[in-house]
């Protein structure tokens, strides 16, 4: 049985409110969440590679509480080349500066993604094919990692496309109507749980402020792609997706104060534990009780090809699809896959004598798939289950401890 807190780890893009992202770490490491395999793009690059290297969640609120961000604008203006304001030179001296202070023997070098434990995954857009262009281990293990994120950070405009083989590479949130799993071939056939985070904002009414419309502006197509993503996806067993949304923080002003930024990791905080606390037991809940029933069916429809009834096993299998028919979107669809396959087999291993009677050709092939089956069905169970006995215990615990911190601090007033 896998670990049900093990993920591969998913962060979007969304400027300025990736803040929101310290607060989500620090409530994944109280909950207990793993991951080997980490990504990100735009800002949640920035954070997956800080992340990947061994960074904790206090170490990475220090770095952004007392970051100064206009250090990052080193004004770049040259003719006869791309539009910018930014060269993103010094971003990339500083981020490199961290990478190196988390990675063994990484002294005076710049650090590629080989020189890195953990699988990470950066994922930027090529504007010259519009199409997905990933950095990692796997695909470009002797590219630098700072290289990457600042191409993935790169907003049109504010710092110019990288011409990579052929591709003119920007930020890769310009990808955002795709879940960020899907512009991956390394994630995208992976079996592992995938957990994505996306950072979203609040409509404001100030009509008289540009800045203010610019912000709805880009919060409501944003926002769109987003509820796409997490209705299709995000009941589904293998997938959670997390929206973050982050108030009416304007996505680019990177001059908040500490107490604006203190407030986005609290919302990354609170409402990352509301999801793990709340909404996931419940998405659980409903988990158990499918598989439960398609490891029921299986089992009875094992018991007909166990003794040669192929009408019976068959008549099992029938209520199997009705049943997956009926919750497809929340069935891992590796298991989905599995389910098509067996049925399949069964089909190809029926033979039919004198037009009445019908036997199962190689049963013991059959019987080692409904095995594998039964088997990832009830892990599925199991691993829901321990979910629920894991979080909630700690949830309920938090409470008391939250209200005597509450009480401890008016008394301080």
């Amino acid at each position: 049985m896998t670990n049900p807190l093990k993920y591969t780890c998913l962060f979007g893009g969304g400027a300025i409110r990736g803040l929101a992202y310290v607060g989500a770490i620090r409530a994944m490491e109280e909950i207990g969440i793993e991951y080997d395999i980490i990504g990100g793009s735009s800002v949640g690059s920035i954070i997956a590679a800080l992340v990947a290297v061994g960074y904790k969640s206090y170490e990475i609120e220090n770095f952004f509480m007392k970051v100064n961000f206009d250090l990052f604008k080193d004004i770049h203006f040259g003719i006869g080349k791309p539009f910018a304001l930014s060269k993103g030179e010094i971003f990339m001296d500083w981020l490199n500066e961290l990478l190196k202070n988390k990675v063994e023997g990484a002294l005076g070098k710049r650090i590629l993604f080989r020189d890195i434990n953990k699988k990470l995954i950066v994922i930027t857009t090529d504007l010259k094919h519009f199409a997905p262009q990933e950095f990692s281990k796997k695909e470009t293990p002797d590219f630098e990692v700072a290289q990457a994120v600042k191409i993935s950070s790169s907003m049109p405009g504010l710092m110019a496309p990288f011409v990579y083989e052929d591709k003119e590479l920007v930020d890769g949130d310009l990808q955002k109507a795709s879940p960020m799993w899907k512009l991956s071939e390394q994630l995208n056939s992976s079996e592992d749980r995938i957990l994505e985070y996306r950072l979203e904002g609040d409509y404001n009414k100030d009509e008289k402020n540009p800045i203010s419309f610019i912000n709805t502006i880009y919060s409501c197509v944003t926002d769109a792609a987003t509820k796409f993503v997490t209705e299709v996806y995000g009941q589904n067993d293998r997938y959670d997706c997390i929206t973050i949304n982050t108030g009416d923080v304007f996505f680019a002003d990177f001059n908040l104060d500490k107490d604006s930024r203190r407030k986005l990791i609290n919302l990354g905080y609170e409402q990352t534990m509301k999801y793990f606390t709340e909404f996931l037991p419940s998405k659980k809940e409903k988990l158990i009780s499918v598989y439960s029933k398609i490891s029921k069916f299986l089992k009875n429809a094992k018991k007909g090809l166990k003794s040669k009834n192929v009408e019976e096993t068959q008549w099992w299998f029938g209520d199997i699809f009705t049943l997956l028919c009926e919750n497809k979107e929340i069935v891992d669809p590796f298991i989905y896959s599995q389910i098509v396959d067996l049925k399949n087999e069964i089909s190809n291993n029926i033979s039919n004598f004198l037009f009445f009677y019908t036997a199962f050709k190689n049963t013991k092939h059959l019987d080692e798939m409904f095995s594998d089956l039964i088997s990832a069905t009830d892990t599925r169970v199991a691993e829901s289950i321990l979910y629920i006995n894991k979080i909630k215990p700690a949830s309920i615990a938090e409470e008391p401890e939250q209200e005597e911190a509450s009480n401890e601090n008016a008394e301080n007033k």
